[in-house]
């Protein structure tokens, strides 16, 4: 599985794993199919690493409906990490204390996307709303052309009204469940975040472990 690949000296799921601060969540749900047995064995291993209850879902499903299925598990804030992106250390207090504060007075609020521009390609694309300080105005998944926006990180923190908005034939919740909420009148805020990896690629993945293996092997002994 993608995410037991190692980056740096552990796998991608340990680095999210112990990025999850214990003052937000009270429940880690991670979700996977083929191979999950593997990763349940990881986060068995793990788990006295955490103060937060952590619960292995097997669902043979596409993100989306990966997601109306455990619905009922969610709370009604949750969020989402899907299990290629390492961020290091995020702001998870300050993006949820915030989503919770703007939502008293925009009740239309159904989340708060971390984005970056510290990635260029062309994935999924935040526009800024002019009009309102620090809310997204669109959203627009792989656009054909680079674009000098904030770009999606596929870390976000949601209500769960935004499950409403996911068709039965929908493959991508951030390609085609969240502009169908943007165009149904909810609202979403951005939290800017600094450097982050996103593993599509082997060659991302061999030009960041060639990068810290360099930087072990220079460290004085």
């Amino acid at each position: 599985p993608k995410s037991l690949i190692p980056i740096e000296n552990k796998p991608m799921l340990v680095h999210i794993l112990e990025n999850l601060d214990p003052e937000v969540f009270n429940k880690i749900i991670i979700v996977g199919d083929t191979y999950f047995p593997m990763i349940q064995e990881y986060v068995s291993a793990f788990k006295h690493k955490t103060p937060i209850p952590i619960e292995c879902i097997q669902v043979y499903e596409p993100p989306t409906r990966m997601l109306l299925q455990i619905k009922d598990k969610l709370s009604d804030t949750f969020a989402i990490h899907y299990c290629d992106i390492v961020t290091g250390k995020i702001a998870w207090k300050d993006a949820y204390e915030r989503y919770l504060k703007t939502q008293e007075i925009d009740p239309g609020l159904a989340g708060n996307l971390f984005v970056s521009q510290y990635y260029y390609l062309p994935i999924g694309v935040v526009r800024q709303d002019l009009k309102k300080d620090g809310y997204i105005s669109e959203f627009e998944e792989k656009p054909d052309r680079i674009m000098r926006n904030f770009v999606n990180m596929a870390v976000s923190i949601f209500s769960k009204k935004v499950l409403e908005d996911i068709h039965p034939a929908d493959e991508s919740f951030y390609g085609e469940s969240i502009p169908r909420s943007i165009s149904q009148g909810k609202r979403f805020l951005y939290q800017e975040h600094g450097k982050w990896y996103h593993f599509q690629r082997l060659g991302e993945w061999f030009d960041k472990q060639s990068e810290y293996y360099q930087s072990y092997k220079n460290k004085p002994r």
